[in-house]
């Protein structure tokens, strides 16, 4: 079911965090033919989802005060996370899990589902219906199948689609910043 559509927010100055801002700026002006950039932008945007994603506390109960990013799957992004695992958010540090086909995604804050996964997300999905799991993907229509940020290239760029309704029913607050850079937004 599709919900209100929302558009690309109009706002672009004043956001509370450069990294944001910068992934924006290489989204909206880089010509994304390298799959190498594409790869740093997305995971640009997985850092800036950890300050603009608020997890309920009981989130943290199995991992102390770290956040997990987790990627299911074939991972297309290499080297690229590198950086985010030198980085902490919202004061915690950043833990990276690489997790094969099946693999338990218990502990994750953020879950990157690949797209060798395509054949079980609606198994993977339905298993964190109600977990505290931040679910990304890039697979066409992740969004609306009901995982919660979806990556789309439109025209070289990286766009985002949110369904406001899977992060809240797992307990996730997205803040507006987020959702104003979405081109899609999926509510009730």
């Amino acid at each position: 079911m599709r919900g209100q559509r929302q558009g690309p927010g109009r706002r672009r100055a004043g956001y509370a965090r450069p990294g944001l801002a910068l992934a924006l700026l290489l989204a909206v002006h880089a010509g994304l033919g390298a799959t190498a950039l594409e790869y740093r932008v997305k995971a640009a945007y997985l850092y800036n989802f950890f300050l603009f994603v608020d997890w309920p506390q009981q989130a943290f109960e199995h991992n102390g005060d770290r956040f997990e990013l987790c990627v299911l799957g074939r991972d297309p992004f290499g080297e690229s996370l590198a950086p985010v695992t030198r980085k902490t958010a919202q004061e915690r540090p950043i833990q990276l899990r690489r997790l094969r086909e099946g693999g338990d995604p218990g502990g994750c804050h953020l879950l990157f589902i690949g797209g060798s996964e395509a054949g079980r997300l609606s198994r993977i999905l339905s298993r964190l219906r109600d977990a505290h799991v931040l679910t990304v993907g890039e697979m066409p229509g992740f969004a609306s199948q009901g995982g919660m940020v979806g990556f789309t290239v439109e025209g070289g760029k990286v766009r985002l689609e949110v369904n406001l309704d899977s992060a809240r029913r797992a307990g996730l607050h997205i803040s507006s910043k987020l959702l104003e850079v979405a081109v899609e937004v999926y509510r009730r």
